[in-house]
């Protein structure tokens, strides 16, 4: 459910720097998508190698919610960043 609403935000966010929804959601789902499949290709190369992988887990929990919250705060910089790339 938290990928989803992240998914909606970023959506939402990459149609103030587009200006075009259809863009947006097609950048957004093909991330999402190379996301599932990267991180799970990743995670099952490595779960088994983990001597507690519920240590592991939560490790990776609270990386995630640091990089959302990172990512969060830069979500200001986009929308002027973008702009200065289409208007160079």
């Amino acid at each position: 459910m938290a990928a989803l609403a992240l998914e909606v935000v970023w959506t939402r966010l990459l149609t103030l720097s587009f200006s075009g929804t259809v863009y947006s959601f097609a950048i957004m789902l093909a991330s999402f998508l190379f996301g599932i499949f990267y991180g799970s290709r990743q995670a099952s190369r490595t779960i088994d190698a983990r001597p507690n992988p519920v240590r592991y887990f939560a490790f990776l929990e609270l990386g995630l919610g640091f990089s959302v919250a990172a990512a969060g705060l830069a979500s200001y910089l986009v929308p002027s960043f973008f702009g200065t790339l289409i208007w160079v």
